[in-house]
This record gives C-alpha cells, sequence and structure tokens, in this order.
C-alpha cells in the first residue's frame, strides 16, 4: 500500500508487512518476539507479526474491514516493539483492541505510564461465550458515524485512504463524539441555507493533527477548496498532519465523498505565509 497522503502528495513511498503464520499455537512466543532479539534473531526491531493460523482466522472474522485491518496490524506492531503489552495469546491482543479501538497504554493515577501491562483473560471471556454458549459476537467499539467514514474512505478507494483512515482510527472516543457532533451540526446549516458551511479543529499535542471538514449543495470545486483550505490550516497551526473531508449533501449514499491528507513535516514558507495572512487570519 502507498503511505504518505492523497495523489496532491507526492511522499509516498510503499510499505509491506512481513506476518508469520504459524500452523502450531506458540503461545507467548509468537506474542512475545521483542526479548528474542537478544538471541540475535532480529535486528533494527524489525519484527514479523507472528500469528497462529486459527488465531489468524478469528482476526479476520472479527476486524470489521480490510482498513481496520491495516490499522490493527500497523498498531500491534508497534505495541510489539514498545514491548509495554505482554499477552498469553493473539486473542487478547484482539480483545483489547475490540474494547478500546486501538493499543494506547493506560495512564496510572499519577499519571504516570506503566512500564509494563499485562492484558489479562478477561479478554478472551468474550470469544469463549460467543462460541460455546452462543453470546453476543465481539465487536469492534467504534461510533458508527466514525465506521461510515472508514467505509466510504474504503469505497472511495483513492491513494491514502488506508492513511487517512488509520488516522481517524487513532482518535481517542471523546475526540471522535466532539468532531461527529459538530459535523451534523454543519450539516444541518448548509441543508437549511444551500451555502457552504466548514469546521476545523486540531490535536496539536496529542496527535500532532488538524482535522477539517467541508458540507455543501453539489461538488463544485470541493477537492480544490478543501486541498487550497487545509494546506493554509495546516501551515497557520504548525501540524504534522491535516486531514480535510468534503461531503455533498445531495449524497444520500455517503458520508464522504472527498477527501485531502496531508502527512510531512512544517516548514517555513513565505509565500504560504503570505496566503495565510490573507485568507486565514483576515
Amino acid at each position: 500500500r502507498k503511505r504518505g497522503g492523497t495523489g496532491d502528495y507526492k511522499g509516498a513511498a510503499l510499505i509491506s508487512f512481513l506476518i508469520s503464520v504459524t500452523l502450531e499455537p506458540l503461545m507467548s512466543f509468537n506474542t512475545g518476539l521483542k526479548p528474542l532479539q537478544t538471541l540475535g534473531l532480529f535486528t533494527d526491531n524489525e519484527f514479523p507479526w507472528s500469528v497462529y493460523l486459527f488465531d489468524l482466522d478469528l482476526v479476520v472474522q472479527h476486524i470489521p474491514s480490510p482498513t481496520i485491518f491495516i490499522h490493527y496490524l500497523e498498531r500491534r506492531l508497534e505495541a510489539q516493539d514498545e514491548n509495554v503489552f505482554h499477552a498469553f495469546d493473539e486473542i487478547s491482543y484482539l480483545g483489547y483492541y475490540l474494547n478500546i479501538g486501538n493499543f494506547y497504554i493506560p495512564v496510572l493515577k499519577d499519571g504516570r505510564a506503566p512500564d509494563q501491562v499485562s492484558l489479562c483473560t478477561d479478554f478472551i471471556a468474550g470469544f469463549d461465550n460467543h462460541y460455546l454458549y452462543g453470546k453476543e459476537v465481539p465487536t469492534l467499539n467504534i461510533e458508527p458515524e466514525w465506521n461510515e467514514m472508514i467505509q466510504d474512505l474504503e469505497s472511495l478507494n483513492e491513494k491514502g485512504h488506508t492513511n487517512i483512515a488509520s488516522t481517524l482510527l487513532d482518535f481517542e472516543h471523546d475526540a471522535r463524539a466532539k468532531i461527529i457532533s459538530v459535523m451534523k451540526n454543519i450539516i444541518d446549516k448548509t441543508k437549511k441555507d444551500k451555502k457552504r458551511h466548514n469546521f476545523s479543529t486540531i490535536y496539536k499535542d496529542k496527535y500532532n493533527t488538524g482535522f477539517t471538514f467541508f458540507a455543501q449543495v453539489g461538488r463544485h470545486r470541493l477537492r480544490e477548496d478543501l486541498f487550497s483550505f487545509c494546506n493554509l490550516k495546516k501551515y497557520d497551526n504548525k501540524s504534522r498532519k491535516w486531514i480535510g473531508l468534503g461531503f455533498d449533501i445531495t449524497d444520500t449514499i455517503y458520508f464522504v465523498n472527498e477527501f485531502i491528507f496531508l502527512d510531512f513535516p512544517w516548514k517555513k514558507d513565505s509565500q504560504i505565509e503570505a496566503l495565510v495572512k490573507k485568507y486565514i487570519l483576515k
């Protein structure tokens, strides 16, 4: 897949994932590859995702889409590299991800991050209850509107859609709820007066990412204006990433019609700065 952004951003590079599928359950040997680095089996922290075939089948069944599967794999490998999470098998990791939506390291009461997080068997219980006793299917804890955006990005199938989707999935639930609420208000305004409305927000400290949403009637200049606006907002806020989503309110099928994803370091530019002062700061 391509990493870097949409076709408007030329910093894309090919990235691949190495997966080692085992025919036997190796339990903690599968989930704890980091300590094996001391044996000289791996270098430069480049570990494969080692997974038992039966567990892989469960992961695929319970992750709701290919794009979310990529997010799971990316964050799963990062967690493995950090070597903070420890579990007996892959299903514990899967249960944690479905419940939390990511591999966030929990914060202790004194505000510190723990050196080690052991995932208990409670995360496996949901799968046992479902497959053995027919109880509720373990599903990803995701807001319906957020899931709809991810599905629409998949449907657009443009270069960079997995990158923007992974960034959106990194947003914690409270941030998602606030964004969804404002998006609905913006859409309601556009439906009433038939004018374009937009809003922007930035999560500089936590994600170093900004977010912009456009709602309008039709798609005339939707992508072009969204791209220009996001570039100016990104520069003005000195952010690493900026997400732009555009919605045509006459579309009754999709929630996202255009997207922009900018991901590159901030760099001083006198021309862009002049445009920011003219259009953003006026």
